[in-house]
Parts: C-alpha cells; structure tokens; sequence
C-alpha cells in the first residue's frame, strides 16, 4: 500500500512537472521579424518589430523549436542554411509578413542552392518565393517538415543541361507535407521527392519545366525499393517535359489530378536499371481520378511496376497509348476509365466497364477541363471513395459524391443539374 501510494503521488509529480514545462516552453516560444528595409535593421538587434534583424539568416541562426520568424517585404540575396530544429507541437516557422512578398534570390552567389536545410526537423516554410538558384531552389531533408503556400521558379541558371535544376527538392524524409506551391520555369523537376515516406503533396502547380517532370517521386540510386505512402493529389501539371515519374515507389495514391498539355503525362519505372534497381517491382499503387489529356506522348507508360490499380481516368487526345504497359502485368486491375482519341487505348481483356467517347471538357482552348452537361463521364466512375486518402473532394476542391456515383476524372461535374463553377485559367501570371 506505502509503496502503491508513493508510486502513484510520484506519478502526480512527474506528470505536474511535465504540464509545467510544456506551458514554461510553449510561453516561452519567440516570434521574430527580419525587415532589410527597415532603417533600423541590423542582425545584432533583438529582431523585433521596431528593431528587425537585416537578414533571413539571422532569423534562421535565432529560432528554436516553437519560434516564428515573420519575414517583411524585399527580395534577400542571401544563401540560407539550416540551424535548428522544432520539435512535435512546436516546430519552427518561416512565414511571410501578412501579405507581404518575400523573395529569396541567389543570383549573387554561386552556392548550388538557395535554401540548404539537411536533416532538420519540424520545420515549416510558408509564402516565400525562391528564384535563380544557380542549380536547385530548396533542399531540405528530415522529419515532419512543410512548405506550403510558396513559389519556386527559374532555378538552373548556371546548368545548361543535365539532372539539375530542380526547384524542390525533398531528400530521405518523412512525413513532409508539400501543399498550394507553385513551380514554373526551372531547368529540371518542378518538384522531387526522393528516398521519402509518408508524403503528400497537393494542390501545386507545376508547369513549364521544359527539361524534366512536373512532379516526380523517385528512387535514388542502387537502394531496394522500399519507399511507401507517398500520397500526391489535387495538382495541377502542365506543359512540362513529363507531367508525372514515379521509380520504385510502393503504396501510394496518386489522385484528383490534372496532368494535361505535357509532352509525357505520367513515366512509371523508366531508367532503373541504369542505376541498379530491379527491372520489376510490385508498386501497388492507385492511379485514380486523374485527367490526363492533350499530352504530346502517352497518357501512362509503365516499364517497371507491377499490381497497379489504375481506375476512373480520363485518356483524351494523348498523341500516344492512353497506357501503354510495358510489363503486361495481369496483377494490374484496370477499368472505369475514360478514353477519347488516343492514338491506341490499352490492350483488349484489361477494361470491362470502360468506356469510349469524348468526355465534353468545359473549354480546352482556355484550359478548363471541367465536364459539360452530357459528358459521358458523369456518373461513369467506380465508388472507390472508401480506398482512396482524402478523395472527397475533386481537383477543384468540389464534393466529389454529387449524385449517386462520382465521375470519371479529376473534376466532379455537380448536382447532376447545375454545374459547378469553372476552375481558374491554368496559366499563372507571373514574373
């Protein structure tokens, strides 16, 4: 009894002690401002608002787990590298100053990258813009890190060709979050996320990047295939060398997707044998809901991956296959897809509920390829509401269940009798 009733007041007081610190760290967390126009600014200030650091480096140097650090209006020609890290429910945050445009340029100086954060945890970049990376934008790897609400654009300027140039880069990391970025006019990928698990990466745009992919989950060189669950939906990839290339990768869901106007829509396996990874693996993967239209090659070319679900697509106006599969893999459950004047669909036997037609896209010469009324892709698709992460909502953010089946497609056309509001131009305005 003694030592039950010691045991349990110790508990008390280890549990006392805990709260006390968490609420000690939490009030204790800092919030900082880096202004560079700001006539009073000067990294040996406290970095307040009346007397603001001058660099987003010293903002970096500062900040501890819980911190924020607002960044004010300017373009910084600074290299950033990581200092610290944040932890669980206190990670450390970058941020824009209200609306303010915040620019990190690295056209004066010859680091390889603008932003240099290797094996830091918890930390968060929101609403910067990163430009003229001599060879990448962003590189950061570690745990539970997000970048969101950002613009990666013009990144390579010292590459002529090759595999660099790409504006972000995500390395051997966990749990990251990319969302609502933007990336435009780089060299190579508008966005690579390699030797990674448990990703998601939504609503970006990608477009313009001429040379590589839009979008690319990959498997870094001569390592067993082993990463998973790296989930990207809601994006929007456009006229880029490829839209979409996976490589070894294992359990994801690639979803509610816009992958148009690209000289490849989606690449699966391409190239592994060249760095040692095995010739066929089991991808499991689910390629759902996705519009792939008015792509210069193929809507999907598979070379390595086998048990693929590939269901509720649109193939439109692709030059070549719709998909086009290297492996012949009777493991792949293919069907509910869509296909309309693709050079060639899929081989017989793989579809028993697909069907043929045009799928009525609202306006193709301004970009929206949301469904007219009487598109035989209304009401067309599989109910795999169940399977799929997060699928309640189409790449517009409408609610997918609108009827008593959803559609075929990244869009979802309405209540059956109004449709929904047109998506936005898909072309940026940007500088």
């Amino acid at each position: 009894m003694i030592i039950k009733t010691i045991t349990t007041k110790m508990k008390s007081v280890l549990f006392l002690t805990l709260i006390i610190s968490l609420m000690a760290s939490t009030s204790m967390a800092a919030t900082y401002y880096v202004d560079k126009n700001n006539s009073n600014a000067s990294d040996s200030n406290p970095g307040t608002e009346s007397n603001p650091f001058k660099t987003f480096q010293q903002g970096v140097n500062k900040a501890v787990a819980g911190d924020t650090v607002f960044i004010k209006a300017g373009t910084y020609y600074e290299y950033i590298q990581g200092k610290n890290s944040g932890r669980s429910g206190a990670p450390i945050t970058f941020k824009n100053y209200m609306s303010d445009v915040v620019t990190i340029d690295a056209s004066n100086h010859d680091n390889y990258r603008a932003v240099y954060f290797s094996n830091h945890d918890y930390i968060t970049w929101d609403g910067l813009d990163l430009r003229n990376g001599r060879a990448e934008g962003m590189w950061i790897s570690g745990e539970y890190n997000t970048v969101q609400n950002s613009k990666f654009y013009n990144h390579g300027r010292g590459i002529v060709s090759g595999s660099n140039g790409t504006a972000l880069n995500v390395m051997e990391s966990n749990h990251t979050i990319v969302r609502n970025n933007s990336t435009y006019n780089n060299m190579w990928n508008g966005i690579n996320i390699s030797n990674c698990n448990n990703t998601t990466v939504e609503h970006n745009i990608s477009f313009d990047n001429k040379h590589h992919f839009g979008i690319q989950l990959f498997h870094y060189r001569n390592l067993t295939p082993s990463w998973t669950n790296n989930n990207m939906r809601y994006n929007i990839i456009y006229n880029n060398d490829s839209g979409v290339y996976l490589r070894n990768q294992e359990n994801n869901e690639i979803s509610n997707n816009l992958i148009v106007k690209n000289n490849h829509g989606m690449q699966i396996g391409y190239e592994a044998k060249n760095e040692g990874s095995p010739s066929t693996y089991e991808g499991h993967t689910k390629i759902v809901n996705n519009t792939f239209a008015d792509n210069g090659n193929y809507g999907i070319t598979n070379q390595s991956a086998t048990h693929l679900v590939i269901k509720n697509n649109i193939f439109s106006n692709n030059t070549g296959y719709a998909i086009r599969d290297s492996k012949n893999s009777n493991n792949h459950l293919i069907d509910y897809n869509l296909y309309n004047n693709n050079s060639n669909s899929i081989a017989s036997g793989y579809e028993t509920n697909g069907i043929q037609g045009n799928p009525l896209f609202r306006d193709v010469a301004n970009n929206d390829y949301s469904l007219k009324v009487g598109s035989p892709a209304i009401n067309a698709g599989e109910d795999i509401l169940k399977e799929v992460i997060a699928p309640a909502y189409d790449v517009e953010g409408n609610p997918r269940l609108q009827d008593t089946r959803i559609d075929i497609g990244a869009h979802e056309y309405g209540d059956g009798n109004q449709a929904i509001s047109p998506p936005k131009n898909l072309r940026l305005e940007v500088l």
